[in-house]
């Protein structure tokens, strides 16, 4: 931590699964940068956020869960509290990069492992403070799965009611409807037509 910077650094993070030996979650380095206009303005602005070599380790189970599902049920009880709050929690996060992450994903049912390399996310601004909430939020993506290339641009006004969005996506011989298959979410939350493969 260095307090006259105001900024944060966890370097060599590593979590190991709750029942196993492995790691699940592991980064080279997260970094966060405070500013001062966080006391003006009543809310976390941040002028960096950077995500380092960041690895995450799925396994799913014969059964159909994952080593996280645990982890979803809980999200979702404190996001039910949080909403029955009514509380808006004010933000603005600048510079927002993921450098260089990776996943492997056993898939015990199917006896198959996939490989995500060379994430990079890239989010230049994104904030819900009143007077910037109808700028638009640019995120980029680029990986390659499975040894195919996969990237997207886009700009998107998330926190206006009409969540006005636009997203150019370039994937190139890849099984969406696959892929979805492994999302743990409720079937009718995930389905799309079957021409997008």
């Amino acid at each position: 931590m260095n307090p006259f910077e105001l900024s944060l650094s966890v370097r060599g993070l590593a979590i190991s699964e709750r029942d196993g030996p492995g790691t699940w979650i592991s980064a080279e380095e997260i970094f966060a940068n405070l500013q001062l206009a966080s006391m003006i303005r009543w809310g976390a602005v941040l002028s960096e956020v950077r995500l380092s070599r960041p690895y995450v380790n799925i396994v799913r189970r014969p059964d159909g869960s994952y080593n996280f599902s645990d982890l979803i049920e809980e999200f979702g009880k404190v996001r039910s509290k949080r909403i029955e709050e009514d509380r808006v929690r004010r933000f603005s996060f600048n510079n927002i990069r993921m450098v260089d992450g990776s996943v492997d994903f056993d898939d015990g049912p199917k006896k198959t492992r996939h490989e995500i390399r060379g994430i990079h996310v890239g989010i230049p601004f994104l904030s819900n403070l009143p007077y910037h909430v109808d700028r638009y939020v640019q995120p980029s993506f680029a990986a390659v799965v499975n040894g195919k290339e996969v990237s997207f641009k886009g700009r998107s006004k998330p926190f206006q009611e009409s969540l006005e969005s636009v997203f150019d996506v370039n994937i190139a011989n890849l099984d969406i409807p696959y892929y979805l298959e492994y999302v743990p979410l409720h079937r009718s939350t995930r389905s799309l037509p079957p021409s997008w493969t």
